[in-house]
């Protein structure tokens, strides 16, 4: 029979390569809410859910019916046919969202303070905010965009 420290180190040396292999395993899953790469540049990315909230959130309080700068409006009501395939009040030859291609959409310069470069004025956006931080904000309108700028 083998002697009781022969088995407590046996159960030990078990227990271990078991907490070893659910280590290997759980560190090869995805955390919870974090997609892929390949998901995430694969995901449908909605005006009404991931752009709309947001740009009344944060362009919303200079661009409201009251006092439209740029004599574009950003509500529910609104912003979709004052954006999409709409001639740029401050750059005329550039579409405020020109749909399949951020580059060519003034509301991308503008976000990434690239507008002047363009040949267009102004301020970059949200001017309040000296732009927008966040990434993934600024991923949902690219993506937006890059994926035809649908009213979905």
């Amino acid at each position: 029979m083998r002697s009781e420290s022969a088995r407590r180190g046996g159960s030990a040396v078990a227990r271990a390569m078991v907490f070893a292999l659910l280590l290997v395993a759980v560190g090869s899953l995805p955390l919870v809410g974090q997609a892929t790469d390949e998901a995430a540049s694969n995901q449908v990315v909605s005006f009404k859910r991931d752009v709309l909230p947001r740009l009344m959130a944060e362009c919303g309080i200079c661009h409201q019916s009251a006092d439209p700068h740029g004599l574009l409006v950003i509500d529910e009501e609104n912003a979709y046919n004052q954006l999409v395939d709409v001639p740029a009040y401050e750059l005329p030859s550039m579409k405020r969202v020109s749909p399949g291609d951020p580059q060519q959409s003034y509301l991308w310069l503008k976000v990434n303070y690239q507008y002047l470069a363009a040949g267009g004025k102004g301020w970059g956006m949200p001017i309040l905010a000296g732009g927008i931080r966040d990434p993934k904000f600024k991923k949902a309108i690219h993506d937006w965009i890059e994926q035809g700028a649908k009213n979905n």
